[in-house]
């Protein structure tokens, strides 16, 4: 019952700039990226798309979110 806000929570922590292994955060970043997903469930939901749709394109951005910063940490 409540996966999609698990998800949600997660994919806001990871947009908002907060490693998965444990380090820093910031409460702006995290701001922002509860804004940013605000902002594309409400396009979602706007066209009329399911929560199914919802929740994959949610994994989805956490794929890609954590590819980059994976990305990034190696060239470092």
């Amino acid at each position: 019952m409540g996966a999609e806000f698990l998800l949600m929570s997660i994919a806001v922590t990871v947009i908002g700039g907060s490693s998965i292994a444990g380090g820093n955060s910031n409460v702006p970043g995290i701001w922002a990226g509860a804004l940013f997903m605000y902002l594309i469930v409400s396009m979602l939901n706007s066209y009329g798309l399911g929560a199914g749709v919802r929740l994959l394109s949610t994994g989805i951005i956490i794929i890609a979110i954590v590819a980059v910063a994976s990305g990034r940490k190696a060239r470092v």
